[in-house]
């Protein structure tokens, strides 16, 4: 019997060997051409994405087949093995990364990460030098070496991952077992064993011997009859086995709209306009930019001025407009007569595509024109698969983030229709405007920024930065100023953070150019005006001056669970702990950490942004942004402690996303008067400017 460090290898050299054959594309002509669309896979396809579930699933049957961990795991990867000489080399590879990363025994399992195991897809396009007066192409490759970033991709692939819209199998089986509905389980056993008279059986059994029941009807299948099973499945039966992930369509949207912001941000910092929409009113436009990835045959080029096919124009007008009647009306088509009321998670599952199988939704209507869109534009390339229809390189292609300027305009105009917070459930909390007790907007002194550069073992400031900034000098103005800490060491503060370009590798040696910034970390001076301890979630966003009254420009830098004393405390944050973040923070592609192999690690979904790009480029003479801070009442946020997640932003823990309120909040909803007013009236908010700029 192989040992889990045997079989840990042998998926490692299994999701190797898979991304090796998706980079083996055959040669070109038309007959090579069929054989590329048998052999490549499509994620935004719904059809190759349920097939990719279904094997999923058929492996997490085999995991839990056998009592002993190795013994079901071993039977897992052999399945995963056969299923790679028979179906696409991207389909079981990503049926077998949702089997991993959310199946808890396989969490034992390597799934090595992409940027290791594969750099070449990540490989920079060397397109020419951009100038500012030159064609729209040579304009947008000015930010190259942003969408091209080998970590920013990374996320993007990871995020859709661990939030499949195709859905997930179970994760622990005896878990299954105990919770699924007596009816969905008889359903699922009479399908397998049509003579069983399950209907009177299954209230008897106990939960392991309901698990019994089902894994030794199921296993007794191979592959093909397993899958054919599932898909055979009433809706009922077939969420009783498969489930969408917690609050996956709201965070579809949130996860994509704080990448655009942060593009945006980075567009503005190299001299470009903000990114404008691909939507209805261009379809029948040709797309000006083009986009050649020069990854050699494993992804085609898309042409500048291609233009979407008639049919699939009138196609994708056909979903916007039953999106925009739900959103006008405030109403999705039901499968009953009642409609389904417009909310923050039923607006994403309709607009990305969640499998109609685990949605209340009209079956054949809300197909999800976010996959469609990507699918559409995709096949617009030549020579190869377009990088639309893969998630791992996708934000490569600057029609990517065009194309999700639209889709975001759809949740922006949903939440226009929402009433403003009334921001009544604040905490006992003050954060200071400014010294004297005023409402002054932008100069709060109370939020404080620190150069951590020469600082060796940041963790360590938490214990003494308090005494630096608080007790005497609770009063003190620290902008671009000096604290002195108990033992006499010194930190600087600023009201400049600054990025630069440095030259670092892929894991395979080839040279990059990629974005980081200097070390930072911040402090923010709370008064508790209460006589307990209070429990605060702390909130930290920025944005560029020009657009800080545009709420969905805000870009997310922290979040987290903070114990405020009675009187006043200093809560501080070094940027590698920045809650957007993959944890441990990473510094350079070609020095990157692991994941998975610890089944009872929380943190299994490892998501986040990069760390080298959790700020804005910015500009050499410094761009003008403002930051803000709002504390709100952990307890009625529910949220969860740090720890049990890569990133408290933009993963759940396990199953459940660790904070009740909007995601964004409090930048999710319109404002009833202008957001620096706003921040200026309330206690427990503050905001302050900084500049950010970029040294070459």
């Amino acid at each position: 019997m192989a040992t889990i460090d045997e079989l840990r290898l042998r998926s490692e050299r299994l999701f190797e060997r898979l991304l090796g054959a998706e980079s083996q594309q055959p040669g070109l002509g038309a007959a090579a051409d069929d054989q590329r669309a048998a052999k490549s896979f499509a994620w935004f396809d719904p059809v190759q994405a349920h097939d990719a579930l279904m094997l999923a699933a058929e492996l997490a049957v085999r995991a839990g087949s056998r009592r002993r961990v190795s013994a079901g795991l071993s039977l897992a990867l052999d399945a995963a093995d056969l299923a790679a000489d028979q179906l696409p080399a991207g389909m079981v590879r990503q049926a077998l990364a949702i089997f991993e990363t959310h199946h808890r025994s396989a969490r034992r399992l390597v799934k090595p990460r992409t940027v290791a195991a594969d750099p070449g897809r990540f490989a920079p396009s060397r397109r020419p030098s951009p100038v500012a007066t030159g064609s729209s192409d040579q304009n947008e490759a000015k930010l190259d070496y942003w969408r091209e970033d080998a970590l920013a991709n990374e996320h993007h692939d990871h995020w859709h991952q661990v939030y499949p819209h195709s859905g997930l199998p179970p994760t622990d089986w005896l878990q299954w077992a105990t919770d699924v509905s007596r009816s969905a389980a008889a359903e699922l056993l009479e399908a397998l064993e049509p003579s069983g008279n399950w209907a009177a059986t299954v209230d008897t059994l106990t939960p392991q011997e309901l698990l019994d029941e089902f894994m030794s009807r199921a296993e007794a299948l191979n592959g093909p009859q397993l899958r054919a099973f599932f898909d055979s499945l009433s809706s009922t039966a077939y969420r009783g086995l498969f489930r969408i992930n917690d609050r996956q369509g709201e965070l579809f949207f949130y996860m994509h709209q704080q990448m655009l912001a942060r593009y945006d941000a980075e567009r503005i910092s190299v001299g470009l306009s903000r990114v404008t929409p691909f939507g209805p009113t261009q379809w029948k436009q040709p797309i000006v930019e083009g986009y050649d990835p020069v990854l050699g045959t494993r992804y085609g080029r898309r042409d500048a001025s291609r233009q979407l096919a008639p049919a699939h124009v009138t196609e994708l007008s056909a979903f916007h407009v039953e999106l925009n009647d739900a959103i006008t009306s405030g109403g999705l088509l039901g499968a009953a007569a009642t409609p389904i009321a417009v909310d923050r998670v039923t607006i994403g599952e309709a607009t990305e595509g969640t499998d109609s199988r685990l949605r209340d939704l009209r079956p054949g209507r809300y197909l999800g024109i976010h996959n469609w869109g990507h699918s559409r534009i995709a096949a617009l390339s030549v020579d190869g698969p377009g990088v639309m229809n893969d998630p791992s390189v996708a934000i490569r292609d600057p029609v990517f983030w065009r194309w999700h300027r639209y889709i975001d305009g759809l949740v922006e105009k949903w939440q226009s229709t929402l009433p403003a917070e009334d921001f009544s459930d604040a905490p006992a909390v003050k954060v200071r405007n400014d010294l004297q007790g005023g409402t002054g907007a932008w100069k709060s002194p109370d939020i404080i920024l620190i150069d951590t550069s020469g600082v060796v073992d940041p963790t360590m400031l938490p214990s003494t930065i308090g005494a630096g900034v608080g007790g005497a000098n609770w009063d003190t103005d620290f902008t671009d100023s000096t604290i002195v800490l108990p033992d006499g060491s010194t930190l600087p503060t600023v009201g400049n953070l600054t990025t630069r370009f440095k030259a670092g590798q892929l894991i395979d040696g080839t040279p990059v150019m990629h974005m980081t910034h200097d070390a930072f970390a911040y402090a923010v001076r709370i008064e508790n005006s209460s006589s307990a301890p209070l429990l605060i979630t702390l909130r930290v966003f920025i944005v560029p001056q020009q657009w800080a009254e545009q709420r969905r420009r805000w870009i997310e830098l922290d979040k987290f669970i903070y114990t405020a004393s009675p009187g006043r405390s200093v809560a501080f944050r070094a940027d590698t702990d920045l809650a957007v973040i993959k944890k441990p923070a990473e510094y350079d592609p070609s020095d990157i950490h692991p994941d998975g192999g610890d089944p009872n690690d929380a943190g299994y979904c490892a998501c986040g942004w990069p760390n080298p790009l959790v700020l804005p480029r910015g500009t050499p003479t410094g761009l003008r942004s403002r930051v803000a801070v709002m504390c709100t009442d952990a307890t009625l946020d529910n949220a969860s402690p740090e720890g049990l997640c890569g990133s408290m932003s933009f993963c759940g823990a396990v199953d459940r996303y660790p904070d009740a309120r909007d995601m964004g909040y409090p930048f999710a909803r319109p404002f009833a008067s202008s957001i620096a007013s706003t921040f200026a009236a309330l206690d427990n908010a503050a905001a302050r400017s900084v500049t950010i700029t970029h040294q070459p």
